[in-house]
């Protein structure tokens, strides 16, 4: 089986090699750039490998890898990107089972949300952007505060975030949602938004709740750093600007004890999987 990205990479059944698209001529020469792509795909797909071979679920570890990847395109282009991205996640239509468990859980409440758009505007228009798309699209306020706090950062990015998110008025919400982000000029960007969420009253499908917990908060940051590429006169050092994620903080957090034949984390992961597939063909369809 060899799977096809976005950035143009192919894995092998053995996932022992890369193919690597025809790249311009630049003063860059094509070996500094392909060492460099390798060797970031290659971590990701051993992430992979790793997570199958240790009991994990190997088509789960598929995804992952396919995911990764294609979040690696190229974040100039956010349309571009999220269109990849929606091919890559349209390629395999959800199991029946999927659908099975989606229809169940609406009989106990489940509300579904999803939102699909991309733009071009001033920067400090972006976030109430993001905030006026969703509160269009019926997405509460919890999961709302979460995407619009990535549109602080008006510079390149690209981003994935997901939460089973449990509010003290009794809603729980499972949303999953993908941001790119382009700096156009020093006043305007380019934006292309994709998310999806699905809200339940609390008490319907869960039961308890373990102990508390610590979980670490990871926050994208702008670093910057000097790489070595070589010119037409020889070898120079070139800053460039990229986005790390680094712990900035815990907070405490707790795992939801599901109410027996109501959910289990499985179902969690087949909800996620349906109303990200259909937000995709939303994305398709916009062309």
């Amino acid at each position: 089986m060899e799977i096809v990205c976005s950035n143009g990479l192919s894995i092998g059944s053995a996932c022992g090699f890369f193919t690597l698209p025809a790249l311009a001529p630049a003063l860059v020469p094509v070996t500094v750039v392909t060492a460099g792509v390798a060797l970031k795909n290659r971590k990701v797909i051993k992430r992979g490998l790793k997570r199958a071979l240790t009991g994990g679920n190997a088509r789960t570890a598929v995804r992952m890898i396919v995911e990764e990847l294609a979040m690696d395109g190229d974040s100039s282009r956010p349309q571009q990107s999220l269109i990849a991205f929606a091919r890559q996640r349209t390629s395999q239509v959800p199991d029946e089972h999927v659908t099975m468990t989606v229809n169940r859980l609406m009989l106990v409440g489940m509300q579904k949300q999803r939102c699909v758009c991309r733009n071009e505007l001033p920067k400090d228009q972006l976030e109430p952007w993001l905030r006026r798309q969703l509160l269009s699209n019926g997405f509460p306020q919890v999961v709302i505060d979460a995407v619009a706090s990535s549109a602080q950062y008006t510079k390149d990015l690209c981003k994935m975030e997901e939460d089973f998110s449990h509010t003290p008025d009794g809603q729980s919400n499972l949303y999953k949602y993908a941001l790119w982000i382009q700096e156009r000029d020093a006043a305007h960007v380019l934006v292309a938004f994709i998310c999806s969420n699905a809200t339940f009253q609390s008490a319907r499908i869960i039961e308890d709740w373990s102990p508390t917990i610590m979980e670490p908060i990871f926050h994208d940051q702008e670093e910057h750093e000097e790489v070595v590429v070589d010119g037409l006169f020889g070898s120079y050092r070139q800053p460039r600007a990229v986005m790390r994620r680094r712990q900035i903080g815990e907070r405490p957090t707790r795992t939801p004890i599901y109410r027996h034949q109501v959910m289990s984390p499985a179902d969690g992961n087949a909800i996620k999987e349906y109303m990200e597939y259909h937000a995709c063909l939303d994305a398709l369809a916009m062309g």
